[in-house]
């Protein structure tokens, strides 16, 4: 399973998604500007968000390099086998 980050546009995880050669993908859309490449079928896909998220904005508006309206969480496959697997991928904070 490989993350992306900062996708921002559903057009530009479609290329991303093409292009990659990994045959199974979700898009979270602009709620997280996230999206997930998988060698495996993705039966179900959900995002949780950390219970920080809020002070995480907050943090974020007062850096002016960083952009608070991405979601930051952990997300979560069901393959077909019945098994869950948990991605995470986050930015750090300086």
């Amino acid at each position: 399973v490989v993350s992306l980050q900062e996708i921002w546009k559903e057009d530009q995880f479609e290329v991303l998604s093409k292009t990659s050669g990994f045959p199974y993908r979700h898009y979270f859309g602009r709620r997280t500007e996230q999206g997930l490449l998988s060698r495996y079928p993705i039966e179900e896909a959900s995002f949780t968000r950390y219970s920080w998220q809020a002070s995480y904005i907050e943090d974020c508006k007062r850096l002016t390099f960083a952009t608070p309206q991405g979601g930051v969480g952990v997300a979560f496959l069901r393959l077909p086998d019945g098994s869950r697997v948990a991605v995470v991928s986050t930015h750090t904070l300086p």
